[in-house]
């Protein structure tokens, strides 16, 4: 079983991998993040820490989000 990602890791691959962490709606209304090159899942608690970083930008296209690395914005 892998191990969840943490707020570091997410900040690592946005920063150093040029990745980005994407929110996508889903139709309960609830939220799925994601990392867009992995595809590997993120837990809305660790996508919260990751946008109130400062560090990153959001950027909104048709409902879904793209969190990216405040540089590659």
């Amino acid at each position: 079983m892998a191990k969840d990602l943490t707020v570091k890791d997410v900040l690592y691959a946005l920063e150093y991998m040029r990745d980005a962490l994407v929110r996508t709606p889903i139709s309960d209304g609830r939220a799925r993040w994601n990392m867009r090159l992995t595809g590997a899942s993120v837990k809305e608690s660790v996508a919260n820490q990751v946008r109130a970083s400062g560090s990153v930008s959001g950027i909104e296209d048709t409902g879904t989000q793209i969190i990216v690395w405040r540089v590659a914005a």
